[in-house]
């Protein structure tokens, strides 16, 4: 009788695992609940389609949240190209032929529904490229031309939701990497191997999401922990207002403006004070590398380079390194309920990556800074004994446009030229 019972035993755990493995293979589509964007950007990275969502009606807690592939290391020098969103061509290909060695594809959503069938809100990631397309393209790039390039994906982008925080971030992990290994994984494409952080704000001035809850930064940086303590590189591109070593002040909200600009753009208020200078004081070691966007809408950088020209790229670059370097006071008392001390926040250049823009920019609002500039910057910067991890740029669909600001100059290719600059080889 009591082997009869073992067997039965055996024969329903059998069933269930089997149940299991097809419920996890099937998923269903909802709509995003991401919402398209105005006509009018503050930023780069804007949301302009919605894509599907994809969900699992699994039980959780079955999940295995230990990630057994090794983490893949980082080149020394980097030169990240951002794909448009959910770009997936062959402009992709060329960019990296050209030199690009971390792509990061553009972008997902972390994101919670409510199943009345279970009767709980399970995790769910939103938008996104098409995955079929990245893993036939990361193929290629192997197969064809023994280019194996850093594969990151976007969460966020301007008028995109910040992260749930109806799911617990242990939680919302197991989700992400059970979906990462195993549901857009292929036999020649592994899932993504890290992360990359860009929650900003949104062109609706009324929009929640033009201000960070301390809940919402514990949720990505503790997301994050868990990340780099299970292989993944994990970066954050933050914009230049989201990490300003001008200021000490910090504030939550990203509704504030640039006191340089009261004249020029009275009403621009779409920046931040140092919003994510709180994750790299609580959460530090868990992040590669952080990108600044020196590209976001009237920043500092395009006030002394476009407006006043005061100052040279070359050394406006390496005051701003210097600056990050050496550390600036964040004024976190400002905001009592971090339960955060004020204190002195630094990056080391060689987790530094300068953020740029190709040529969509250079309209007087967006800075573009030319290849023979950043040329001059990177020989400042050698010169000195001072450099940076590389550079990144959005976006790879515009390579090759002519920027309105200087049509003389002809189209702006960076990724090739950033190779010529700092003359880094591909991740093979």
């Amino acid at each position: 009788m009591r082997n009869n019972r073992i067997q039965l035993s055996l024969l329903l755990l059998l069933l269930l695992l089997l149940l299991e493995s097809i419920v996890i293979s099937l998923s269903l589509t909802i709509p995003s609940t991401s919402s398209p964007s105005s006509s009018l950007s503050h930023h780069h990275h804007i949301l302009h389609d919605t894509k599907s969502t994809t969900m699992i009606n699994n039980d959780l807690s079955i999940i295995n949240n230990i990630n057994n592939n090794k983490k893949r290391q980082l080149p020394p020098n980097l030169i990240i190209g951002y794909c448009n969103w959910s770009q997936c061509d062959e402009k992709v290909t060329l960019a990296v032929q050209d030199g690009v060695n971390v792509l990061i594809w553009f972008a997902i959503n972390f994101e919670s529904y409510y199943d009345k069938n279970l009767n709980k809100t399970i995790p769910i990631i939103t938008n996104g490229p098409n995955f079929t397309c990245v893993a036939n393209k990361i193929k290629e790039l192997k197969d064809i031309y023994n280019l194996n390039p850093i594969n990151l994906i976007s969460i966020g982008g301007w008028n995109s939701p910040h992260p749930t925080t109806n799911i617990e971030p242990e939680v919302f992990f197991e989700y992400f990497n059970h979906w990462n290994r195993h549901i857009i994984s292929t036999t020649d494409f592994n899932g993504f191997d890290g992360i990359d952080w860009d929650i900003e704000g949104n062109d609706d001035i009324n929009s929640p999401n033009n201000l960070f809850t301390i809940e919402t930064l514990n949720w990505m940086g503790k997301f994050s922990e868990l990340a780099s303590n299970n292989n993944y590189i994990v970066s954050m591109a933050p914009a230049e207002s989201y990490i300003d070593p001008s200021t000490s002040e910090y504030s939550l909200s990203l509704l504030h403006d640039y006191p340089e600009y009261s004249t020029l753009q009275p009403d621009f208020k779409y920046h931040g004070r140092n919003v994510y200078a709180y994750l790299l004081s609580k959460y530090n070691n868990s992040f590669d590398f952080i990108t600044i966007q020196l590209y976001e809408g009237y920043s500092h950088a395009l006030y002394n380079l476009y407006y006043t020209k005061t100052i040279s790229v070359s050394e406006y670059l390496y005051r701003l390194i210097m600056n990050l370097k050496n550390g600036w006071m964040v004024n976190y008392n400002s905001v009592p309920e971090l339960m955060l001390e004020s204190q002195i926040v630094a990056i080391e250049p060689h987790r530094l990556v300068i953020g740029l823009a190709n040529g969509w920019a250079g309209d007087g609002k967006f800075l573009l800074i030319y290849p023979d500039d950043l040329q001059k910057a990177y020989n400042y910067m050698k010169e000195n004994n001072i450099l940076i991890k590389g550079f990144a740029f959005w976006n790879i669909l515009d390579e090759g446009k002519i920027s309105v600001q200087n049509t003389e100059y002809g189209p702006v290719w960076l990724a090739k030229e950033l190779n010529s600059i700092i003359n880094d080889k591909n991740v093979n």
